[in-house]
């Protein structure tokens, strides 16, 4: 039997209080325009336009919701 991972492109989106991360990225801010635009077309069940070039045959989301939760950045080896 085969693992949705092994016929799906699997994304991760992390929400978080005032942004989310995608893959594990850097926090993308709330209150920037493409990333408002990038969050409203997946709720909406649109294909993110970013994602069109390297995921031509679509991408699967696994969303988890910590909105109630200020994200962490990293601690810096500095």
């Amino acid at each position: 039997m085969s693992n949705l991972a092994d016929n799906w492109n699997i994304s991760s989106l992390v929400l978080y209080d005032k942004g989310f991360t995608v893959n594990g990225s850097e926090l993308r801010d709330n209150s920037k325009l493409c990333n408002q635009s990038f969050i409203k077309d997946i709720f909406d069940g649109f294909f993110p336009q970013e994602f069109k070039e390297a995921h031509p045959g679509g991408v699967t989301f696994k969303v988890e919701c910590n909105k109630s939760k200020e994200f962490k950045f990293p601690k810096s080896n500095i």
